[in-house]
Order: structure tokens, then sequence, then C-alpha cells
């Protein structure tokens, strides 16, 4: 917090979301696919079917199930991957800069930082994003025989291109991810809240506090 002197000139009036959040997203996560594993065992159960059947259904539950784990991975890296470029406010980026230079959080990843309240940001720029992924993607596949392409620039690193196959099938989950979220909104946001620090104040911010020191 800034100190008391600072105070009585001066400080921007608002505050920062307290990080580490309270429930992070990956906590949140973690408990909506334990959620679909155990709907997916629980159909399992409910069904009779003869010895062969029962294979068949087995390898298709570890199928869902990995499926689910896939998704989730895939939901929770592409947070990291957007939230420095399309997820924060221009005030909320001195804190996330203070944030990846301290010491003993800028090795965490950013679903283990931030809580669901930066989750909804990402669904709502998530058709953006989908499509510059997939715009990256085909530029790869396009560039693939081509001696001049740079397989080291932005994009031949980025590692979350997808296809638009992929794209498809992320939709449904997507939607019954949101609506989960939605029928749990007590449990799942938790954000706390707090005054900035002297490092994440904006330029203008610090200015101001100067002048009136």
């Amino acid at each position: 917090e800034g100190n008391e002197e600072d105070k009585d000139g001066w400080w921007p009036p608002r505050l920062v979301h307290v990080l580490p959040a309270p429930l992070t997203i990956r906590t949140v996560l973690n408990q909506y696919l334990n959620r679909q594993q155990q709907q997916q065992e629980l159909g399992k159960n409910e069904e009779e079917s003869t010895d062969e059947a029962d294979d068949e259904n087995n390898d298709t539950q570890k199928s869902l199930s990995s499926s689910w784990e896939k998704f989730i991975e895939g939901i929770l890296g592409l947070f990291d991957d957007a939230l420095p470029v399309y997820l924060l406010y221009a005030q909320e980026r001195p804190q996330y800069l203070a944030m990846v230079n301290d010491e003993k959080q800028k090795s965490m990843r950013k679903c283990d930082v931030y809580g669901c309240e930066h989750l909804l940001r990402l669904f709502v720029r998530l058709p953006a994003i989908i499509c510059a992924l997939t715009s990256s993607s085909s530029k790869r596949r396009n560039n693939d025989n081509d001696d001049n392409y740079d397989t080291n620039d932005e994009h031949g690193e980025n590692e979350n291109t997808i296809s638009e196959e992929e794209c498809r099938k992320m939709g449904e989950k997507v939607r019954d991810l949101v609506v989960f979220l939605q029928k749990n909104v007590n449990a799942c946001f938790k954000a706390q809240y707090r005054e900035p620090k002297e490092e994440e104040l904006t330029d203008m911010e610090m200015r101001l506090v100067r002048k009136c020191r």
C-alpha cells in the first residue's frame, strides 16, 4: 500500500485485485473437471450391459475423460498466453508487470495467480483470440515448404495454434463451462481488492502522486 505521507497528498481512488486470487482459475477448473468425471462415472454405473459392452463403455469413458482433461489444460494455457495481450485493462498492467518481476510470483502460471473474473474476460474475447490462433495455424501450414520462413518468429513459436476442427469441438465444452460458472457464481468468484502499491501505479498516477507530495 502507499505510505501515509503519500495518502496525505494524493493517492489514486481505485483498487487492484489481491493476487494471487483467493480462488484461482486452475482451482475452479479442476473442480469443474472433477464434476465432469463424476457425472461420467455415474452414467457408467447406471448402465446395464454385457461384458463386451462394458469394455467398449470403459474405452469411451476414458476417451471422454481425456478429452475434458485436454480441454481444461487448453483453456489454462490459452489464458496464460492471452492475459498480457488481450485481458488486462491499462490500469492493471503495472500490477501485472510488478508481479512478473517479483521473485516469488514470476515463475507462477497466470492461471495460478488470477481468478475467474479474468477468465470471463477470456470468454468475451475468445472469438477474436481463436481467429488469431487459427490464422497463425494457417500461416504455419502455408509456410511449411517456404525456405524463407523463420520458424523462430512469433508464429513459429506459438504452441497454442489450433485448427478449425479443434475450434468447433471447443465450442460445446466452453458453453458447458460457462453454464457451470453461472450456476456457481458465489462459489467460483471470490475476488478481493486492495489499494495499489506505488509500483502498481500508472505513469500518470505516479506523476500526480509526486506532484502532490
